[in-house]
């Protein structure tokens, strides 16, 4: 897919601990966003996940499209013990979670399609990298 012809990017990475904090952030997910817009629609159905749309994600993949100027939403669950280290094994992750998680990402991802969530507005305007986020 042409990068032309991207209007948003959804981004899960390290989602497979939620135990460790009982925690899912939805991090870019700004008020008046389509990415947060397509969140609250969903929310409900998910309720038994704490999910946090308040924090700015500056260090995934999603950083590179934003710079581009694709607005976009990355889930993350934190690791607090194992990240980058040897520890970080199959065994430690929190399958039960990650499952709605995943049902949670897909559902969003399906409500930015199908929905009216103002992609090609947001896409025109643009993306404000998280360095520069006019909320700090």
């Amino acid at each position: 897919l042409p990068l032309v012809s991207t209007v948003f990017v959804v981004n899960s990475d390290m989602v497979g601990t939620y135990e460790d904090e009982g925690k899912l952030f939805a991090l870019d997910a700004r008020p008046a966003t389509p990415g947060r817009s397509a969140l609250d629609a969903v929310r409900p159905a998910f309720a038994d996940l704490d999910v946090d749309p308040d924090e700015t994600g500056d260090l995934s993949d999603q950083v590179s499209f934003c710079e581009m100027g694709i607005p976009g939403l990355f889930f993350h669950t934190p690791d607090n013990h194992c990240y980058h280290q040897t520890c970080d094994v199959p065994d430690r992750i929190d399958y039960p979670h990650l499952a709605r998680i995943a049902a949670l990402v897909g559902a969003v991802t399906q409500e930015l399609a199908n929905g009216e969530h103002g992609l090609v507005d947001a896409r025109e305007a643009g993306c404000v990298p998280p360095t520069e986020d006019p909320g700090e």
